[in-house]
């Protein structure tokens, strides 16, 4: 069988180098080489994007043929000329019309609903500055007509897709119930972890204190804004003592202003990967306030070496990680508060948080397999 693997998808996305659907992207096309499922993989790319130094180096084996695109409107002669059976991609959501002829199935990985489920947030404007902050606004004011915009792209892809993988089953019943006429073949196979990066503490700022961890500042959609305050209020009660936070990400300064103990925050723009391991390794607790998750990778990050997490109770999130963590209302910050002091106070047995890590750890192996077998057959 002729497969043609979507590399764009990997490639940066505008200023974003690193995104979720991309590390997906890259761990699915290692495992598939590996596999040995098929003769020879197909990927196209975009010429002018970077590709990873070891994808680069993938593309040269024999077993490869790497085909260079300009544009989506190349890979339906490249499908024709190749004889393609197959066409998979980690990001359908990147396509606005179907690239490939019905001879050709169509297959991809739903990873989420975020902006369906969660189209707005009244904090969201907090993370701009000048004119983007103005259309954050007037996207808040006018979210029905987001999430409506995000409802029709969603289902035009799911229109394009022979069949899918959903990342959870939470992200499944969440397609089923927003597209109840989408009845095409959906299978639930965890994300693959990424590849854990050689540990280093260099560049990371050290404290000599403990801390907790808070990631992804930048984003509103991360809400490591009600966190910041919720724990700068703890600060100010009197709890805490002794201990600071590391912020990985930026906001706007102004947003930050009207912290009481700003001296006990240190703000990490940005960190290498290798940096972020050394981070998850030494943290005392890790906090993940999300307010939206398909799947949500970043706790079991932690957990791998028995770090205590306090996450959100939303999606996904309690169906991966059951109660090897605490939870909380990633809206309510006196809830939020609570919940971690009362984590700061009673923090979770190490080897059972650890067990639990790979728990989801051999899950994620058996599904990396799956998803492999799932683009090698044809349905």
């Amino acid at each position: 069988m002729n497969i043609l693997y979507d590399l764009t998808a990997v490639q940066p996305r505008g200023e974003t180098r690193y995104h979720g659907g991309g590390e997906y992207g890259k761990a699915v096309l290692k495992a598939l080489f590996y596999a040995g499922l098929c003769d020879r993989i197909y990927c196209i790319y975009f010429a002018d994007r970077k590709l990873d130094d070891w994808i680069e180096k993938l593309l040269s084996h024999e077993k490869i043929t790497a085909i260079p695109i300009v544009d989506f409107d190349d890979i339906s002669a490249i499908c024709e000329r190749e004889k393609i059976e197959v066409f998979y991609t980690a990001l359908p959501i990147a396509y606005k019309k179907r690239p490939v002829s019905s001879k050709v199935e169509m297959k991809g990985t739903i990873h989420g609903l975020r902006y369906i489920e969660c189209p707005q947030d009244e904090y969201a404007v907090k993370y701009y500055r000048g004119r983007e902050k103005a259309v954050r606004y007037l996207k808040n004011l006018c979210y029905p007509l987001v999430r409506r915009k995000h409802k029709r792209q969603m289902e035009n892809v799911l229109t394009m897709l022979d069949s899918c993988i959903c990342v959870s089953e939470h992200t499944k019943y969440a397609l089923m119930v927003n597209f109840p006429a989408f009845r095409k073949n959906i299978k639930v196979l965890y994300t693959p972890q990424k590849e854990a990066p050689s540990v280093t503490a260099e560049g990371t700022c050290e404290v000599n204190a403990p801390y907790l961890l808070l990631i992804s500042a930048n984003r509103w959609m991360k809400n490591a804004y009600r966190a910041i305050y919720a724990i700068d209020e703890l600060y100010q009660a009197g709890f805490l003592q002794g201990c600071k936070v590391k912020v990985v990400g930026s906001l706007p300064e102004y947003a930050l202003g009207a912290m009481k103990h700003r001296d006990r925050f240190l703000f990490l723009d940005y960190v290498s990967a290798s940096e972020l391991e050394a981070l998850y390794r030494d943290c005392l607790l890790f906090i993940y306030p999300s307010l939206n998750e398909g799947f949500g990778m970043p706790p079991v990050e932690a957990m791998k070496y028995g770090v205590t997490c306090v996450i959100s109770a939303i999606c996904s999130l309690p169906e991966i990680y059951g109660d090897a963590v605490y939870y909380f209302n990633p809206k309510d910050m006196t809830e939020m508060k609570t919940r971690i002091l009362y984590a700061y106070e009673n923090q979770l047995d190490k080897d059972m948080v650890k067990k639990k890590e790979q728990e989801i750890k051999c899950r994620q192996e058996q599904d990396l397999l799956k998803i492999c077998e799932f683009i090698t057959c044809r349905e």
